[in-house]
């Protein structure tokens, strides 16, 4: 049971880092309409499924490496709640 519970807050939290990311970094979102461009090319264009499978892997990455300025931030916020609510 705790671990669905801490599941469930690791999924809370991750949710409003990427809407963080969303709202105040012009480049991520930049980069969330490039990837789905990219995706939708990958799968209308007669690609192998590696290729395919490296686009969309790649795309991620690149997705994570742009939000990983956000951990810090995250964990300090989430160490100032747990303080005051406990």
């Amino acid at each position: 049971m705790v671990f669905l519970t801490r599941l469930k807050a690791r999924c809370i939290w991750s949710w409003s880092g990427v809407l963080a990311t969303w709202r105040s970094e012009y480049s991520f979102r930049s980069w969330v309409w490039v990837n789905l461009g990219s995706a939708l090319l990958a799968f209308a264009l007669p690609l192998t499924a590696a290729e395919r499978a490296l686009i969309l892997a790649l795309g991620l990455l690149v997705l994570a490496a742009g939000m990983s300025m956000l951990r810090w931030p995250v964990i300090y916020l989430g160490r100032w709640l747990r303080n005051r609510l406990t």
